[in-house]
């Protein structure tokens, strides 16, 4: 990216990072889940049915001490084809459950309605990245209670084609997308990007950086990386070396 700016491929754009704390309600299940997951995890390296599941594994016992180590075992025993135990499966739920709740968390998204509505009044034309099709929805609602411009794709859209072609037609507006944003879209034009959602890869995050990296008149692009972040008090040690809550390797790496 860098050799492509330079060589004026891509235009100079910024870049701006936003943690946001989860709510109070939010935190309340994200404690909840943490405690669960706590017990369950050092359950499952205390139960005798473990230390049979790791020989299958070919694994010793060592080898689970961490909860990215659960995960990767898990990730081992799929690709062997071996029956996960219930407690493993269960356990693997409430992780999920935990990440989701972080990269749903309401606070960060609203932080983005309200900086869409700024920069839509500057007359400038944005893209919203969102986490799914319940967030898209949501974004849409609350930005039609004073804006017009506003598009959304998602699966359940019946032509998507159609409400992207509308979007480029405009002189300003909002298109507000999950996964279908991704790739293959070319708006020029496009000079503002928000991200509520979780990006699994650097290589995903490159792709909707690049829905507004587009040579386009002097225009200089401005991405926006919204994080919702729990209280320190709430990290569990031993998942802390994994963190696959993306967005929060994300800030640590880069403020």
């Amino acid at each position: 990216m860098k050799e492509a700016i330079e060589k004026g491929v891509l235009p100079q754009f910024d870049w701006y990072l936003h943690p946001v704390y989860v709510s109070d309600e939010e935190m309340e299940e994200f404690t909840e889940l943490s405690d669960k997951i706590a017990k369950a995890f050092y359950a499952i390296k205390n139960n005798n049915n473990t230390k049979e599941f790791l020989k299958k594994l070919e694994e010793d016992e060592g080898s689970l001490e961490t909860l990215e180590d659960f995960v990767k075992l898990i990730e081992k025993a799929r690709f062997k084809r071996l029956e996960v135990p219930k407690e493993w499966k269960d356990l693997a739920v409430l992780v999920a459950q935990r990440r989701w709740l972080i990269h749903r968390s309401l606070p960060k998204i609203e932080k983005a309605i309200e900086m869409a509505r700024e920069y839509y009044f500057r007359g400038k034309k944005i893209i919203v990245f969102a986490m799914d099709i319940g967030s898209c929805e949501y974004i849409k609602e609350k930005l039609n209670e004073d804006i017009d411009d506003v598009f959304v794709v998602h699966s359940n859209v019946q032509d998507p084609f159609e409400v992207i072609k509308a979007f480029k037609g405009c002189k300003s507006g909002i298109l507000i997308g999950a996964r279908m944003l991704d790739e293959g879209l070319d708006i020029p034009d496009a000079e503002v990007g928000l991200n509520v959602a979780a990006s699994k890869t650097r290589i995903q995050l490159i792709q909707r950086l690049g829905r507004i990296l587009r040579k386009h008149g002097d225009k200089r692009p401005i991405f926006h990386h919204f994080v919702g972040v729990p209280h320190e008090r709430d990290y569990l040690d031993f998942e802390d070396p994994f963190w696959i809550l993306d967005e929060v390797s994300w800030v640590r790496i880069r403020l």
